[in-house]
């Protein structure tokens, strides 16, 4: 099978990669554009990434493709296999404190430990601004908690 045939058979089947690109975009925003989307840790981002994609794909082009609603149900299964029991103790998470040089501009991580999930912990988060005469190493987020 060639690559035109694959792009034909989907766009038989989704409709316009454009006009089902724009639905599922849009999606994406209103759900990034919420104060929850920080609340939610990666698993759960990405579920709902590609369920707003499979939306898109229903809305776009043949709602009565079965494969489409059934995805819509794996990836919430799999968040739902991630999620904490009822009466579970939440996860206790560390993150180190990082000593920056003293700045009117600069302060350093606070340290976090507890009974917290990630996601309640990267939702606290804040960018530190660092000064550009501090050298960062690089692959390394600062964040001010």
């Amino acid at each position: 099978m060639t690559i035109e045939n694959t792009l034909s058979e989907r766009g038989a089947r989704y409709g316009d990669f454009a006009h089902h690109a724009k639905i599922a975009q849009d999606l994406q925003d209103v759900a990034r554009g919420t104060e929850g989307w920080a609340r939610l840790d990666p698993t759960q981002r990405q579920a709902l990434t590609v369920i707003c994609d499979k939306i898109a794909r229903i809305l776009s082009g043949d709602p009565d493709y079965a494969d489409n609603w059934h995805d819509i149900q794996g990836y919430a299964k799999l968040v739902e296999d991630r999620l904490p029991r009822t009466g579970e103790a939440k996860t206790h998470i560390s993150l180190p404190v990082v000593e920056l040089p003293a700045s009117p501009r600069c302060s350093a991580m606070a340290d976090i430990s507890g009974p917290v999930t990630a996601a309640e912990a990267v939702a606290a988060m804040q960018p530190l601004e660092i000064p550009d005469h501090i050298q960062k190493p690089m692959g390394v987020a600062w964040w001010n908690v």
